[in-house]
């Protein structure tokens, strides 16, 4: 992936990117929380020897070098904290793990380091420690006697009170606890991203949908408005060219004189009243004479969108068709033909179909069907069988791939082949990554 596009999933997967980053902020706070501040301090002993001539200073420096490591180890042993470990009132274990002591190397420096709950205490505690191992390193001299190479113990740097905690501080744990959160949350968003499988413009070449991408319709700037009439947007306006493109579209992929297209939409999210009215005006626009034929659960939402008040009452006479003969003419070069109540049976009835849209053929020069999803519908592919093409209408980042393979394929099964998709409510940033297929499979 490149740079714009890790952008681009991060902008879109914004909130799990910031909940993994407050949690990791929120995680880094409580353990400074819970991590109690620690001070600590440390004081500089030097070896040396105390021989009388040179000789005896130089053979005592480097007895000085070889026992200064020996000396770190002594420091936390026993005979030396026990005494201060009864006067704290603690064992010498727990006594020792609050103690380092470190031999520089080719050196007579050992440093002892105290961590206390605070400042004085860890200066206290290095001093005290100090103070004791020259104790018991004076003894372990004497006991060896006044021999060549006798070795001294003093103070080189005095323990002093530590300015600021030796423990981590609430910025540094926060601050880290961000950093981590903030790498999560890129790699939860990537993930969802990933899983994702609502149609965008990637996710759609992604999925490898079998059939081809006809047209997208822009998600309308002012949808809590009334809704602008397609012919009065002006010229250039991305709903009605996009529009118009989906239009020429399905003229040139139904490759008939006097083509059937059916409109079904993929999920319950499409809405296809304004779908259906924008590509009828547009065809209309073009000089063609519009037929629509409206499915029984679309009628109340397509006669709002057409500004018909009432759908009107069935004719007597046509029983077992699946459209009402009474035209209703919403517009110029439109009409309009509702569903009947005995639909279902009408649709059944394959011959009466047939019929019924070679008739259509011959009064109107484009017919659309707006009809259900296939998927909750059976009747849908008995239209679908007779039509020159049926477009799948899918809702842009709503509408889910595996919804748009279900439609396709309870199409393929019944032998429906002449399918393309379509796309509605894009943002008009996303207009242009959509990619259009010049066949209809």
């Amino acid at each position: 992936m490149l740079m714009h596009e890790y952008v681009a999933v991060l902008l879109r997967r914004w909130k799990t990117f910031l909940v993994w980053l407050l949690l990791g902020g929120s995680l880094g706070w409580g353990a400074a929380v819970a991590i109690p501040t620690e001070y600590t301090a440390s004081t500089s002993l030097f070896v040396s020897s105390s021989g009388a001539d040179p000789m005896q200073d130089y053979q005592g420096g480097l007895l000085a070098q070889q026992r200064v490591k020996s000396y770190a180890l002594l420091v936390t042993s026993a005979p030396v904290l026990d005494e201060l470990a009864k006067e704290r009132g603690e064992s010498v274990e727990m006594l020792a793990e609050r103690i380092t002591a470190t031999a520089e190397l080719e050196s007579v420096l050992l440093t002892i380091a105290a961590t206390e709950a605070t400042a004085q205490g860890a200066k206290e505690l290095a001093a005290g420690v100090a103070a004791r191992f020259i104790d018991y390193q004076a003894d372990l001299e004497t006991a060896r006697g006044d021999g060549p190479g006798t070795l001294d113990v003093r103070v080189g740097a005095p323990a002093v009170v530590p300015s600021s905690p030796s423990s981590l501080s609430l910025a540094t744990l926060v601050g880290v606890g961000l950093v981590l959160g903030a790498a999560a949350g890129v790699a939860g968003a990537l993930l969802r991203d990933r899983r994702d499988t609502r149609v965008t413009p990637s996710r759609l070449a992604r999925a490898a949908l079998p059939m081809p991408l006809v047209g997208v319709l822009p998600k309308e700037r002012h949808s809590r408005g009334p809704r602008m009439p397609w012919d009065s947007l002006p010229p250039g306006d991305s709903r009605r060219e996009a529009v118009l493109f989906m239009g020429s579209a399905l003229e040139h992929l139904s490759r008939s004189s006097s083509p059937v297209v059916v409109l079904t939409p993929a999920g319950v999210d499409v809405s296809m009243a304004p779908t259906v009215t924008d590509v009828a005006q547009a065809l209309a626009s073009r000089g063609h004479r519009v037929l629509l034929l409206v499915g029984p659960r679309q009628s109340g939402a397509l006669a709002r969108a057409l500004g018909v008040e009432t759908v009107p009452d069935q004719p007597s006479g046509s029983e077992g068709r699946p459209w009402s003969d009474g035209v209703v003419s919403v517009a110029e070069r439109i009409d309009v033909r509702f569903a009947t109540n005995e639909a279902t049976a009408g649709l059944a009835d394959g011959a009466a179909l047939e019929r019924f849209i070679a008739d259509a053929r011959q009064s109107h020069d484009i017919v659309l069907v707006c009809a259900p999803a296939v998927t909750g519908s059976a009747e849908v592919a008995e239209v679908a069988l007779v039509a020159d093409l049926t477009v799948v209408l899918a809702r842009h980042g709503s509408t889910r791939a595996e919804e748009v393979h279900r439609a396709v394929g309870a199409l393929g099964r019944l032998g429906v082949e002449r399918v393309a998709l379509g796309v509605v409510a894009v943002p008009p940033s996303s207009l242009d990554d959509y990619e259009f297929s010049p066949t209809a499979g």
